[in-house]
């Protein structure tokens, strides 16, 4: 059975990322994609998961959006077939956690061009990390080891 898929629009990128933000940590979704509509710079952000979470998040989303008064629409597609899913969404990037745990680190000289470009954090250069350039130091995952 395919996961439920929902949309939702916005005008503005920065309106996107933050309701993206905010339907992420309420509920248990993955983003898919952000694109951008042709005109107005709507923004649309597709998500996937339950068809409860996937509600869930869009009702989260929605308010944010309101907040920040640039809420468009929505729109949960619970179970789509499969075809729907290909068409909508064709380039899905799946990442496993084997994946990732196999992912070499940046100053590993063999990683390679795309590992490297995904380092966020210059404290440990390791693309598992969670901490961005600018927040504190103290938000590495290795920070106690390189004191």
């Amino acid at each position: 059975m395919n996961p439920s898929i929902g949309l939702i629009e916005v005008a503005g990128l920065l309106a996107a990322i933050t309701v993206a933000d905010a339907m992420v940590k309420v509920a248990d979704i993955k983003l898919e994609a952000m694109e951008t509509a042709k005109g107005s710079g709507w923004m649309t952000v597709k998500m996937t998961g339950s068809i409860a979470a996937v509600t869930v998040a869009l009702v989260a989303g929605e308010q944010t959006a309101k907040d920040i008064n640039c809420f468009i629409s929505k729109k949960v597609i619970p179970r789509p077939d499969q075809a729907i899913s290909q068409t909508f969404m064709p380039n899905k990037v799946d990442t496993t956690v084997k994946e990732v745990a196999t992912m070499k680190s940046p100053r590993d000289p063999k990683a390679t061009d795309e590992q490297k470009l995904t380092v966020t954090c210059h404290v440990c250069g390791d693309p598992r990390c969670p901490r961005v350039k600018g927040e504190l130091r103290s938000q590495c995952h290795f920070y106690n080891e390189n004191k």
